[in-house]
């Protein structure tokens, strides 16, 4: 078994973590928190660049916090953007199938939609209604 360093590195990294944790990364990137994981491991890829931009380039330092401040913006703009296809592909990279996080997400809306149904009906629908 790996350890939890390696597992964290392999995560924050995206890199293929092995058949021992594939059902772990299934679930990291089928549940309902999946796009906060994802955004939790956006932002840790980001800190290193954003930390050296903020030390090594010249000028005020309000100026070198904003550099670094807007590059996390559009990291995190385009990592959001495109967070299906990044989810789908670290999906096939564990050997799952490509649909499966979709077909997960359809599921939890299906069930969300069947309770918000069930709850209209109890709530407005008469038996004398009919329906």
């Amino acid at each position: 078994m790996p350890s939890r360093a390696t597992i964290w590195a392999g995560t924050f990294s995206a890199s293929a973590l092995g058949a021992r944790l594939s059902e772990w990364v299934r679930r990291d990137l089928t549940g309902s928190t999946a796009w906060a994981r994802h955004v939790c491991r956006a932002l840790v890829q980001c800190a290193v660049p954003a930390a050296l931009l903020v030390l090594l380039l010249p000028g005020p330092l309000g100026l070198r916090f904003g550099t670094a401040m807007l590059g996390v913006i559009v990291a995190l703009y385009y990592s959001t953007t495109y967070l299906q296809q990044i989810l789908t592909g670290r999906l096939v990279k564990h050997g799952w199938p490509a649909d499966l996080g979709v077909v997960a997400k359809e599921r939890r809306e299906a069930d969300v939609r069947r309770a918000a149904d069930a709850a209209y009906a109890a709530a407005w629908r008469t038996p004398a209604d009919g329906s």
